[in-house]
């Protein structure tokens, strides 16, 4: 099975990575989403955040196309799991019945009609 992004920091650093907060889209006000690394010290925290750039990338063209979208996808996914937000409608439902019920899917084509 594939590897999450936080189970590999933490099995090649011991440092635990999470997420919080809210996404807010670009333009609105809000408490933004912040990456938290907890570690047992501050190498450790250097050699995530270290892990974290190689995993990034750290610019453009430093990564296959394919391997980008496999990216994407899965902050997209992380975000409608999470979250209950949807990229491509710009919200944010209320639970996942109501995600269900008022999104029309989870890829921009399912958007497109």
């Amino acid at each position: 099975s594939k590897e999450s992004t936080h189970e590999r920091i933490l099995e090649r650093t011991g440092v635990r990575a999470s997420v919080e907060g809210t996404y807010v889209p670009p333009g609105r006000r809000g408490k933004r989403l912040m990456l938290v690394l907890e570690g047992r010290s501050r190498m450790d925290i250097q050699e995530a955040r270290k892990l974290i750039s190689d995993i990034g990338g750290t610019g453009v063209g430093t990564r296959p196309m394919e391997e980008t979208r496999a990216l994407v996808t899965e902050l997209l996914t992380y975000l409608r799991t999470k979250y209950h937000y949807c990229y491509y409608c710009s919200i944010t439902f209320n639970d996942p019945a109501d995600m269900q019920s008022n999104c029309p899917g989870p890829t921009e084509e399912d958007h497109n009609d």
